[in-house]
């Protein structure tokens, strides 16, 4: 007797991703419906929920449902997160495609039993509850009543190191669109024509896109907030009287900084629009040390002894980014110092290409920190 696979087929595999977007989407709308803050005010009920969200209730009773239910046991170990089960809640008509083009496939690890059809008046908020509970996020601890998890706790906004922001601006039109592109990219080489026209961050500057943008700054706070303390505890910043954080967001790695570092006063340097939200939500008692300023990284910065680009460069092509360091240096006091914040491997440079790279824009490397999963590059002017 043959014994039992030691995982899902490889069929399987390929269909959860085929369709594992469903799973992003459906977390991250959560987020920004706020539902996790919203279950630990107590509002765990769907009508609740629903009520809390501004969220319709009304479903036509002619949309059938296919209940999440806990799988079977079985000696085939799926891979988690499951979003082929986010489809079936999601798209019930999907349900029949995959009974005729997939069945060999699902006969592996679904049953019949766990994906009965049935007429429900359930809306689409706890539609979207169940996909989000199916890979981990909330628990439906009773039927239309869910709890946070270990996953939807830290997308509550008030726990530290939350992630709602990230997963709430991530998933948005202005990174999910230019993600369909990357057909032509590889087709074409080089930057492919984006469906929206223009480049991202001109996209993100345009008044009509205000929400996103303000979004997508708020994600980039989030992700300071990881690497801040780490920065102060591996680089002393007291050498520098101005600091300028390029493409700062709302100011988070910049405020840790300047707390440390009483001697030196700070200049947060983003879009405009983002530079005057940044301003106005500005708590800190740092005053006149720190300013937010918005202007085009392409064509000038605020003058400075030491600038920041964390998570910056990585964003841009060669060419972009040497143009981004050259416009450093006219600004440079006493042809100070660059510190950059890179991430190494996979898809983004490995650090002999980033140090070809500032050679290229005038630079020389002084010496790279490691820095967790990050490189710290100090470089300065020629």
């Amino acid at each position: 007797m043959s014994s039992a696979p030691a995982g899902p087929p490889p069929g399987a595999v390929l269909f959860q991703m085929g369709i594992s977007y469903i799973a992003t989407q459906s977390v991250s709308v959560a987020a920004r419906l706020d539902v996790p803050d919203h279950i630990h005010a107590g509002h765990t009920s769907i009508e609740a929920l629903a009520k809390a969200t501004k969220c319709s209730l009304d479903c036509p009773s002619e949309l059938p449902l296919c209940p999440i239910a806990p799988f079977p046991p079985s000696p085939l170990k799926l891979l988690p997160p499951r979003p082929m089960a986010l489809a079936l809640t999601l798209t019930p008509c999907l349900f029949d495609t995959i009974r005729q083009l997939a069945a060999p496939i699902i006969s592996f690890f679904l049953t019949p039993a766990y994906l009965s059809i049935r007429q429900a008046h359930q809306g689409n908020l706890q539609r979207m509850l169940k996909a989000c509970a199916s890979v981990g996020v909330f628990k439906e601890v009773s039927p239309g009543v869910f709890a946070n998890t270990e996953l939807s706790e830290l997308l509550r906004s008030d726990v530290p190191g939350s992630m709602k922001s990230f997963l709430s601006a991530i998933p948005q039109k202005g990174h999910f669109e230019a993600a369909v592109e990357l057909y032509d990219c590889v087709l074409q080489g080089g930057k492919a024509p984006c469906r929206m026209k223009q480049p991202i961050f001109e996209y993100y500057n345009q008044p009509e896109n205000k929400a996103e943008a303000l979004c997508f700054s708020e994600a980039m706070t989030s992700t300071s907030s990881l690497v801040s303390s780490i920065a102060v505890e591996l680089f002393d910043f007291s050498p520098f009287k101005t600091i300028v954080d390029i493409g700062g967001a709302e100011g988070a790695l910049m405020k840790t900084i300047l707390a440390a570092v009483p001697s030196s006063d700070g200049i947060v340097f983003d879009l405009p629009l983002i530079a005057d939200n940044a301003k106005a939500k500005d708590t800190s008692d740092l005053g006149s040390r720190v300013q937010f300023v918005g202007g085009d990284f392409f064509e000038s910065v605020p003058a400075a002894d030491l600038f920041l680009l964390k998570f910056i460069i990585h964003d841009w092509g060669n060419e972009e980014s040497i143009k981004i360091l050259k416009s450093c240096q006219p600004s440079m006091a006493n042809q100070m110092d660059v510190l950059m914040m890179c991430i190494t491997g996979g898809s983004e440079r490995t650090s002999a290409q980033y140090e070809a790279l500032f050679t290229q824009a005038g630079f020389k490397t002084k010496r790279a920190i490691p820095a967790a999963a990050l490189i710290m590059y100090e470089v300065e002017a020629v």
